[in-house]
């Protein structure tokens, strides 16, 4: 397994394939074989992916992911994403308080 990109997260995270693939703007094909290790992601969209799986890490951590099970279909994925921003706002800010703590 390709340890830059650890995919088993996106279960853990309550997300298919399908859906990181419509979130990074691949198909489910191509992210199915990243995860697979049999491809890795293109170097133009390397960082996007790199980046997204570091939120979904955050997110989970922060308990902001998985969604519950009684989620509307309709609107996980704007949940998701607002999972996203925040797990990525609660960990810049983390880091913004503990640069201000004196030595």
């Amino acid at each position: 397994m390709d340890k830059e990109f650890d995919f088993s997260i996106l279960p853990d995270a309550g997300v298919t394939q399908l859906e990181f693939a419509a979130l990074v703007g691949v198909s489910r094909v191509t992210v199915n074989l990243w995860a697979a290790g049999k491809m890795r992601p293109h170097q133009y969209i390397r960082a996007r992916v790199k980046t997204l799986m570091t939120a979904f890490q955050k997110a989970v951590q922060h308990d902001l992911l998985p969604l519950p099970k009684d989620t509307p279909k309709d609107r996980k994925m704007e949940l998701v994403k607002a999972a996203l921003r925040d797990a990525v706002h609660r960990s810049t800010a983390a880091l913004h308080t503990d640069a201000e703590i004196p030595a």
